[in-house]
């Protein structure tokens, strides 16, 4: 079996149960549930301040739902689409008349349902971030669906003023709250962090993912245990999602241990953490290995993936709760 052959351990994998949340409207007691799969494209940028901003997209009072409501840029899966992130770049061609070459694929998020009893929609969303480099000279040039768009702080989007499922779908692929402000992790996400040993790109290179997320741990501040667990969670999967297909498997048998390792140096603590105790967490980490077991010649066994995606599933799939 080939490593190209592991890259099957995928978002829909990790966490298989798909989600659903209902929004609390009153839907005709005749009409029938329409269920629509559909992409939802996040376009992120660096701006002349340094900070990054998330592109949000204004709806037009000429598409069927959401009008005058912020959404990323989104539209069905088509029969003729060869995968859902084929049908992300249609859309985003159609609609920003933006093309492939000029943006950079970051991530799939962990797709999810929900019903919005308003418009008696059961939607099927797969969300998608790319990032839209500063030094592209390629116009953004929108088209009727939109009637204006605008750039926001990821962790400072207006949830009044966005569409249904818009926040879900954008903590999928981005880093949410005070994780999303910690700069190893967002460059990492953004194809920005070089390896400290290779000077490449840190999401190819198992090694260099793992410094990435042992790095992060020691950014991640609470006193509240239950939090900080979570958000070493969080950083977790978002360091295994943005990393590049060919690194996915290796990188989970030295992420998964040393999940397990920040666990078992949990289990003294009750509500608060003791002082610097991210930074104490973060020096273990230095010492967590590869599952030897499991790093061959570049390959590994049925036995091995079915393991691997057990344990995934155990620190990965309590992260994506149902909303209320």
């Amino acid at each position: 079996m080939s490593l190209r052959t592991l890259t099957r351990i995928s978002a829909s994998s990790v966490a298989r149960t798909v989600q659903r949340c209902t929004f609390a409207t009153t839907s005709p007691a005749e009409a029938p549930l329409q269920k629509r799969a559909v992409v939802g494209s996040f376009l992120f940028r660096r701006h002349e301040d340094g900070r990054l901003r998330v592109a949000l997209f204004k709806r037009s009072d000429k598409v069927n739902t959401y009008q005058h409501k912020y959404a990323a840029i989104s539209g069905g899966v088509e029969a003729e689409d060869e995968s859902t992130l084929s049908a992300a770049l249609r859309e985003l061609h159609e609609e920003t008349k933006l093309s492939e070459a000029s943006l950079h694929y970051l991530c799939h998020g962990q797709p999810y349902s929900f019903v919005d009893n308003k418009f008696n929609y059961e939607w099927s969303v797969h969300p998608f971030a790319f990032q839209w480099p500063s030094l592209s000279t390629e116009p953004l040039t929108l088209g009727w669906e939109h009637e204006g768009h605008a750039w926001f702080e990821p962790s400072e989007v207006p949830e009044s003023e966005v569409a249904a499922g818009v926040v879900e779908s954008l903590r999928r692929v981005w880093p949410e709250g005070d994780l999303g402000r910690i700069g190893v992790l967002t460059r990492y996400c953004l194809g920005e962090a070089a390896g400290k040993q290779t000077g490449e790109d840190a999401r190819r290179d198992p090694h260099e993912a793992f410094t990435a997320f042992r790095e992060t741990v020691g950014e991640i501040t609470s006193s509240d245990s239950a939090q900080w667990r979570r958000y070493v969670r969080l950083a977790a999967w978002h360091i295994w999602n943005h990393a590049d297909r060919s690194v996915k498997a290796p990188l989970l048998t030295r992420l998964l241990p040393g999940l397990e390792l920040i666990e078992t140096l949990l289990e003294p603590q009750r509500v608060e953490l003791a002082p610097q105790f991210e930074k104490l967490a973060a020096m273990a980490l230095e010492n967590v290995q590869p599952q030897k077991e499991m790093v061959g010649q570049g390959a590994m066994s049925e036995e091995d993936i079915q393991y691997l995606t057990k344990e995934a599933d155990r620190f990965f799939s309590g992260l994506w709760p149902t909303p209320e």
